[in-house]
């Protein structure tokens, strides 16, 4: 996306016109149906004869249906490891020279491996000092980066879901889901500083993905779920009072 910006814009057109062809249009219809069941969005104006001209006039994005973000939401530990799993018999059963040897199709489907982090310890010490973004703590030389919402649960290696860290914090959190002050102050960081850092060392910021994850996450979580909040220390989830990334209404994009 840094380096080759016009080539990343057509790779993802050609990836925004075969969702629109193929699996989207067909999600919808039961085996043997001649015509779909649009439970989940409006699939209308999808399939194999959809212009390029025609999604973009729908604002390149699928409307879900009200309460199938949060179903899915609130799903997402359930469905996202048995689709992979049924994701991947597919895959072998369609190849059929993927044997025992070559065992990681998983892996290599959905990317298991974190992106190495460490081009952005010193840019970020930088720009926000050499100290914890949880406790404040002095860091040393080769303190933890760490993913704000969990790499395990978004996947996104976007500067605006790291922060330093230090081994104590990195270590107490793990994979728990961060209080929503957290996630607040996270995004409240200045954009241009992370642009900045952004096209110093060729990584993508990704703020507007970390922000709809993170709407999508908190809004699926019930109320008082426990959040971690600081080393040994967590906050029920309320988000009566959330703050505006959180209230805001968007639409669910290819």
């Amino acid at each position: 996306m840094q380096r080759a910006p016009e080539a990343y814009r057509r790779t993802i057109d050609k990836i925004v016109l075969a969702l629109a062809k193929q699996p989207l249009p067909r999600l919808q219809k039961l085996p043997g149906s001649a015509t779909s069941d649009p439970f989940l969005y409006d699939d209308s104006y999808l399939g194999e004869n959809v212009s390029r001209r025609t999604l973009r006039e729908h604002g390149d994005a699928i409307v879900l249906k009200p309460g199938v973000a949060h179903g899915l939401a609130r799903l997402a530990g359930l469905l996202r490891p048995a689709l992979e799993i049924m994701w991947v018999e597919d895959v072998r059963q369609m190849n059929k020279f993927l044997d025992a040897q070559v065992p990681d199709v998983a892996g290599h489907l959905f990317g298991r491996e974190r992106t190495a982090l460490a081009a952005v310890r010193e840019p970020f010490k930088d720009a926000f000092g050499p100290h914890c973004f949880y406790c404040g703590r002095h860091l040393p030389a080769n303190n933890p980066i760490d993913h704000v919402l969990p790499w395990s649960l978004v996947g996104i290696d976007g500067l605006a879901n790291l922060v330093l860290a230090c081994a104590r914090c990195n270590g107490d959190k793990g994979g728990a889901l961060p209080s929503l002050d957290i996630v607040d102050q996270v995004l409240s960081r200045d954009r241009n500083t992370l642009e900045d850092i952004a096209a110093d060392i060729q990584w993508p910021t990704q703020y507007e993905r970390v922000t709809a994850a993170a709407r999508g996450i908190y809004r699926g979580q019930p109320t008082g779920v426990p959040t971690w909040s600081g080393y040994k220390s967590t906050a029920r989830l309320d988000i009566s009072f959330a703050p505006e990334w959180i209230r805001a209404v968007r639409t669910s994009d290819f």
